[in-house]
């Protein structure tokens, strides 16, 4: 029986074999020769241009000065939300800056008043006027009923509220309540775990309005910290939202457009956390906001202001310069009074201090903010480029400030300036030996409550040579 032979892999026959040798010693040696003598020829010149273009690369990345000297082209960046101004020019800079909020605006003008001393923790007035301290049962009553807290729980109209479908599986630890014309604002922080979260609503005797459905502003705390809470302030067409944790977070209900504001409460303004409570006033075609804080031992006072727009523009904070290094406080809490005066209780050494804040906006003046030499030691620059300026004026708060009320110049010697530009790679004069930058501002004349809000530039990319 005859087998066939398998397909596939296998051992060349010794035919195959003898056939395939004399092919390859029919080949003339002079041939073999000439295919060693061109793979040698293509890899030298594939090194050979190869080198070239290193050698190009290197030279481009390499001059000489005037001196013979050989220089080599570096790159670095800088970045600076203003934590401090060690890197402005004092002398030349008429900005006031405030080291809490990291940020330059005009030179606020206001009255600290002295009004005396009082006989009891409220100055003789019922403690709800004061919004402080919160006790562990507090009741706003409006047209269409009241609404209670009482410790974690609610009553409306006297009769236990349940809680919106979202809190279910919570861990309810704070409710809050504020008060509009015609429905509650209600805060609830708590969660599922560890990790604190909140969320904020508004009730309007029937039911209850998740007020970011969308989760567009998330409420959560950091992982160690406890005790957040959340506080509200304003009117109905205008409020704002504070999640009071240790690092605060805020936006701002316009109209029922909502803003994230959480960049006006940074981590300095926080300074670990509080219970925030927002008190609106109307200055002509001006609103202003002050922030206080509802708990005891965390005195704070905060300005935003909005220059005449739909939404906040900017803020300072008064808890270290006032309350804490003027007042020395343990202790404050605030109210409006009846011409819209700020009026704050002080409390130091169990003495109780009437004072009231006389706010006249800012002094209008044309005002400029000057950089010494931005890079560590000075250099010979070649470009930079500049992005991610955060400011605000009375129309928005990104780059186009720039095009409404703030011009940016740039030097390489800190005498000479040129117009800058952002997101732009900008070309330094020959021997520039450092970068320095400008940001000017006009004044609004007749708009006392104005001011631009300036935090930084925070994205400078340059070379130069060394």
């Amino acid at each position: 029986m005859t087998t066939k032979p398998k397909k596939g892999k296998g051992k060349l026959s010794s035919k195959s074999r003898t056939s395939s040798k004399s092919v390859l010693t029919d080949i003339p040696p002079f041939v073999h020769f000439l295919v060693i003598f061109i793979l040698l020829i293509a890899l030298f010149l594939i090194f050979l241009f190869s080198g070239n273009e290193k050698n190009q690369l290197y030279k481009e990345a390499k001059q000489a000065n005037k001196a013979g000297k050989v220089l080599t082209l570096y790159h670095d960046v800088y970045g600076d939300h203003f934590v401090n101004d060690l890197a402005i020019d004092k002398k030349r800079t008429n900005f006031y800056y405030d080291n809490i909020s990291t940020a330059f605006t005009f030179l606020p003008d206001y009255v600290w008043e002295n009004i005396g001393t009082c006989s009891d923790k409220y100055c003789g007035l019922d403690a709800s006027v004061w919004h402080f301290p919160a006790s562990d049962e507090e009741e706003y009553c409006l047209s269409s009923g009241c609404l209670r807290r009482q410790g974690k729980e609610l009553f409306f109209n006297n009769r236990p509220l349940d809680f919106p479908s979202e809190l279910a599986n919570w861990e309810i630890k704070n409710v809050s309540l504020y008060p509009l014309a015609n429905s509650w604002l209600v805060g609830f922080v708590g969660g599922e775990g560890k990790a604190e979260r909140g969320l904020a609503y508004r009730f309007d005797g029937q039911s209850f309005s998740n007020l970011d459905p969308d989760n567009r502003f998330p409420f959560v705390s950091d992982p160690d910290f406890i005790g957040a809470k959340i506080g509200f302030g304003g009117s109905d067409d205008n409020f704002l939202v504070m999640y009071g944790g240790y690092y605060f977070s805020a936006y701002q209900v316009r109209n029922g457009q909502k803003r994230d504001v959480s960049r006006f409460f940074g981590l300095r303004v926080a300074d670990g956390g509080f219970a925030p409570l927002a008190l609106k006033k109307e200055e002509g075609d001006e609103t202003i906001w002050y922030v206080c804080s509802l708990e005891g031992s965390e005195p704070r006072l905060i300005k935003l202001w909005q220059n005449s727009s739909d939404s906040i523009k900017g803020a300072l904070s008064f808890s270290k310069t006032i309350l804490e290094t003027q007042e020395k406080a343990d202790l404050a809490w605030c109210r409006l009074d009846e011409n819209n005066n700020l009026e704050v209780i002080i409390g130091r050494n169990n003495q109780y201090y009437h004072r009231r804040f006389i706010d006249n906006g800012f002094i209008q003046k044309d005002s400029v903010l000057l950089t010494n030499n931005i890079i560590s030691k000075n250099r010979q620059i070649n470009t930079a480029t500049f992005s991610n300026l955060l400011a605000c004026d009375n129309k928005g708060c990104d780059n186009s400030v720039l095009n409404n009320s703030i011009t940016f110049s740039l030097s390489g010697d800190g005498e000479n300036f040129f117009a800058g530009e952002l997101d732009k790679e900008i070309k330094f004069p020959d021997k520039s030996q450092g970068i320095y930058f400008s940001l000017q501002a006009k004044s609004e004349v007749g708009n006392q409550h104005y001011s631009p809000w300036i935090d930084g530039l925070t994205a400078i990319s340059y070379s130069y040579w060394q």
